[in-house]
């Protein structure tokens, strides 16, 4: 995930993250404005991995976005700023980037290892369509439109068919009905069409 190793002084821990002299996302997408389809892929396959593998051990993310995604002189992805992580499979806390908040968490009635998807989809739209889906600068308004507003994609022409399935499906409002929240826990986002050029075997070995 980035963190390469860890030492002690008498009053600190540190963690020493491995020099990524590939910026973050975050700029890489406002000097491109949006992806094409097979960069995105890249990208969000990448990201699907971390944060398969930080479930795998019991964390959930919490704050995934453009910025906290840093790439390494190969262009490969590693995740930073684990603040809003949270060793256990459910919690309460609000917290997160307004852009990217589930929900459930706006709601304040708990969340689960859903809002990790939810915040990829909504990486995975803006990465494809220059903004995130319920993006507004009154963030009141976008709180609102996370909670009620119907996902659309504009420009439509940006989101093939299969990018239009994964999303609906990554931004189900209801935790329950979203893809990746289920016991399998995001598997059936690497079965799904979108993702079908990835190679999984070499996308892990960084090929």
């Amino acid at each position: 995930l980035g963190l390469r190793y860890a030492f002690h002084t008498p009053s600190k821990l540190y963690y020493v993250l491995s020099y990524c002299n590939g910026g973050d996302l975050y700029n890489l997408l406002s000097r491109c404005k949006k992806f094409k389809e097979a960069h995105a892929r890249f990208y969000a396959g990448q990201v699907f991995l971390a944060i398969r593998h930080l479930h795998s051990i019991g964390v959930i993310y919490r704050d995934l976005k453009p910025e906290n995604v840093l790439l390494d002189e190969g262009g490969h992805v590693k995740l930073t700023d684990f603040g809003l992580s949270k060793e256990s499979t459910t919690a309460d806390t609000f917290c997160g980037t307004p852009d990217y908040l589930a929900p459930e968490i706006i709601n304040g009635k708990g969340h689960g290892r859903g809002v990790d998807w939810w915040s990829l989809g909504t990486m995975i739209y803006e990465m494809l369509g220059g903004l995130p889906p319920f993006y507004s600068e009154n963030v009141n308004l976008m709180y609102d439109r996370i909670l009620s507003a119907p996902l659309a994609f504009r420009p439509a022409e940006l989101f093939t068919s299969e990018a239009q399935s994964l999303l609906q499906g990554l931004l189900q409002k209801v935790p329950d009905a979203r893809l990746g929240s289920g016991e399998r826990d995001g598997a059936e986002l690497r079965e799904h069409p979108w993702f079908a050029p990835i190679d999984w075997q070499k996308l892990e070995r960084r090929e």
